[in-house]
């Protein structure tokens, strides 16, 4: 569909600094339509009075947990803890802090951003909340996230427009051992991606993307640089486009308009507006379904199915007994390792070996979800 206003052919090459709003919407709407637009979510992207979040759950545990934490980085979101039994405490009290700021999330700015028709949203943030709003409204998606620690997390699909993934760079707060907390961490995890330590199907994906798009970025961080090296640095000349990033420094600025071709676009809210407009006048715009109705089947019926082995209906009814209760993620990720596991069987590609334990253990962490839920 053409785009009102905008030509087709283009003059000669203006610097990226001075592209007009016209040529940026040409180029995105171009990507997008084709599926090689891919997103990148910084911790900047979630504000909670002004502040990003992951900045106010660090400073909540610092408050909570003063004895386990000698010193907190907060340029780098990083700490230094008192000794390994003070880090995995923090690890596992991690998702509790971020549930506490959970009312004062602004559910909206998820379900805008997840009905641009992207095949692939990375994220540097730890929490579910893009998979937890794809869930309510609908939406039918992979997530998965890295773990640095060379264990495989579960299995995705080529990303596409139809069945996007979802994809924690930074780990998951269902698994403590994923999540990047100190400096060790951190460079356990540059260890593990460079220079192709990323699942095959995501590397393949970044390879065949024409434009990428940073939502919420700190780029005064200096492994954000890296990152965008590693994550966009494969083929030179494509699109980069930056909206709501922090970066202070004017010579850093510099270096990334220059090095890596990113153009700022600021707070510019009428880009994404407009965007938006040419979508849906295209036609393209996810559709989203609001979920809200419970299913009329209890946490005992649900045991049932899973002494029977009726996995597939166990799922059904997990993901809508979990909806809105903060328990959605383990279903979704249960959910996920149980197709994994069906997928392997029906194609004989399973070891005899591990078959049985691995589904065995699926039922027991079933189990243990549905007794979170009974709890008061």
């Amino acid at each position: 569909m053409p785009l009102s206003g905008l030509t087709a052919e283009k003059s000669t090459p203006m610097p990226l600094s001075a592209l007009p709003q016209e040529e940026i919407l040409e180029d995105l709407f171009d990507d997008i339509r084709a599926g090689k637009c891919i997103l990148l979510v910084g911790p900047e992207i979630v504000q909670v009075e002004n502040e990003p979040l992951i900045s106010r759950v660090y400073e909540r545990l610092l408050e909570k947990y003063p004895e386990d934490i000698d010193y907190y980085y907060r340029n780098e979101s990083l700490f230094l803890f008192r000794n390994e039994a003070s880090k995995n405490k923090i690890a596992y009290r991690l998702k509790k802090v971020y549930s506490e700021f959970e009312s004062e999330i602004e559910y909206n700015l998820f379900k805008k951003i997840l009905q641009l028709p992207l095949p692939l949203v990375i994220s540097l943030n730890p929490d579910t909340y893009f998979s937890q709003a794809a869930r309510r409204l609908g939406i039918n998606h992979q997530f998965s996230y890295f773990q640095f620690n060379g264990k495989e997390s579960f299995q995705f699909g080529p990303p596409t427009s139809d069945k996007p993934l979802i994809y924690n760079l930074f780990g998951s707060l269902d698994q403590d051992e994923s999540l990047l907390l100190d400096y060790e961490d951190l460079f356990q995890f540059l260890g593990a991606i460079i220079p192709d330590g990323l699942p095959q199907e995501l590397r393949h994906k970044l390879k065949e993307a024409s434009s990428f798009l940073f939502l919420g970025f700190d780029f005064n961080k200096w492994y954000s640089q890296l990152l965008i090296q590693l994550l966009t640095g494969e083929r030179k000349g494509r699109h980069k486009f930056a909206l709501e990033t922090k970066i202070s420094d004017p010579q850093a600025k510099n270096f990334l308009v220059h090095q890596f071709q990113i153009q700022f676009l600021g707070k510019e809210q009428k880009i994404l507006d407009s965007l938006f407009g040419l979508l849906d006048e295209a036609g393209l715009l996810r559709k989203t379904e609001e979920r809200h109705q419970s299913p009329s089947i209890s946490i005992e019926d649900v045991k049932k199915l899973v002494a029977e082995n009726e996995f597939k209906k166990v799922f059904h009814y997990l993901n809508l007994l979990t909806l809105n209760t903060g328990l959605e993620n383990e279903a979704f990720i249960l959910s996920s390792r149980f197709n994994a596991w069906e997928k392997e069987r029906i194609m004989g590609t399973q070891r005899p070996w591990s078959a049985e334990p691995e589904i065995n253990e699926i039922r027991e962490r079933i189990l243990l979800l549905l007794e979170k839920m009974n709890r008061p």
